[in-house]
C-alpha cells in the first residue's frame, strides 16, 4: 500500500476493528480535525462496523450496546429474580473470613450453601415486592422497565416462583443448620413486613434494610458454626445503614417533587437531613 502511514498495518482483517469497536464503544468514533488520513479510514471502518450491529434491539439492549457490551438473551422470570443483587449476599462469607476457616473445604462448602440459600430467599422477596409495587413501579422512570411492572411477566408465575424459592430457602437452611433456619425465617418475615407496609414508615424502612445485612452476616456464622464478633455485626449494620440512606438520598434527588408518589417514606426525608445522617455514619463506621 503506497502512501500509507508507517504505523498502519498493511494487511489486516476488518475483524479486529469490529472487536475494537465492541470494546471501545461508539464514543470513540468522532475524528479530530487535522488527524492523519489513516486515522480517518480507521474511524470510517468503525462506523461501518457500528452499522452492522443489530438495529432491532431496544431498551436494555440499546443501552448495553452504547456501553460497548453485547447483551445475552434472558427470560423475564430470570431477570425478575435480580441476580445482580445477589452480590449483597456476600456478607454471608463474613463468618468464613473472620472465623479462621477460610482454607477448610467443609467450611467453604457450607458457606457456599448458605450463600445459595440466601440468594433464593432474597429472590423470593424481590418477586413479592415487585408484585406488590407493580403499579407504582410502572410510573417510576427506571423501575418501569422491570419485568412485572412492564407486563413482560405475569403476577401468577411470579408469585409461584416466589413461593418455590422461599420454600427452597427454608428447607435448605433446615437441612444445614437449625440456627440458620431461624435466621432465614427472620429475614423472610421482616422482608414481608417491609413489603406489606413498613417501607412507608420513615427511619424504620432503612433500619429494616440494614438489619437484613446483619442477618446475612449472622447466617454465615450460623452455617459453619462459629461465633461472630458483636463488633462485626455492629459495623455491618452501620455500613448497611449508610448505603440505605445514600440510596434514599439518590431517589429523593432523582424524583424530586414526585418522590412521595413512588416511595411514601421519602415525604419525611430531606436532602440536608440525609446528608447529616451520612456524615454521622461515616464517622461512626
Amino acid at each position: 500500500m503506497q502512501g500509507a502511514h508507517p504505523g498502519f498495518p498493511r494487511r489486516r482483517s476488518h475483524l479486529p476493528l469490529r472487536l475494537a469497536l465492541v470494546r471501545g464503544g461508539p464514543r470513540a468514533l468522532p475524528a479530530r480535525r487535522g488527524a492523519a488520513p489513516w486515522k480517518a479510514r480507521l474511524r470510517w471502518s468503525r462506523r461501518r462496523s457500528l452499522g452492522a450491529l443489530p438495529r432491532a434491539c431496544s431498551g436494555t439492549c440499546a443501552r448495553t450496546r452504547d456501553r460497548g457490551v453485547i447483551p445475552l438473551p434472558r427470560s423475564p422470570l430470570f431477570e425478575a429474580l435480580r441476580p445482580r443483587q445477589w452480590t449483597k449476599n456476600a456478607f454471608v462469607f463474613a463468618g468464613l473470613l473472620f472465623g479462621g476457616q477460610l482454607f477448610e473445604r467443609a467450611a467453604v462448602l457450607r458457606s457456599l450453601l448458605a450463600f445459595a440459600i440466601f440468594c433464593a430467599a432474597a429472590s423470593a422477596v424481590y418477586l413479592a415486592n415487585d408484585v406488590a409495587d407493580r403499579d407504582q413501579d410502572a410510573l417510576h422512570p427506571m423501575k418501569r422497565a422491570r419485568p412485572i411492572a412492564s407486563g413482560r411477566l405475569g403476577t401468577r408465575p411470579a408469585i409461584a416462583t416466589a413461593v418455590v424459592a422461599a420454600l427452597a430457602a427454608v428447607v435448605g437452611s433446615a437441612a444445614l443448620s437449625r440456627p440458620l433456619l431461624w435466621i432465614v425465617l427472620a429475614y423472610l418475615l421482616s422482608s414481608l413486613l417491609y413489603t406489606a407496609g413498613l417501607k412507608r414508615v420513615h427511619v424504620l424502612d432503612v433500619m429494616i434494610v440494614a438489619a437484613g445485612f446483619v442477618l446475612r452476616a449472622a447466617a454465615g456464622a450460623a452455617a459453619l458454626p462459629v461465633e461472630i464478633s458483636p463488633w462485626l455485626l455492629c459495623c455491618t449494620f452501620l455500613l448497611a445503614l449508610y448505603l440505605a440512606i445514600a440510596k434514599r438520598r439518590a431517589e429523593l434527588s432523582l424524583l424530586g417533587e414526585e418522590a412521595e408518589q413512588h416511595r411514601p417514606a421519602l415525604a419525611r426525608y430531606t436532602v440536608p437531613l440525609l446528608d447529616g445522617w451520612l456524615v454521622a455514619l461515616t464517622g461512626a463506621t
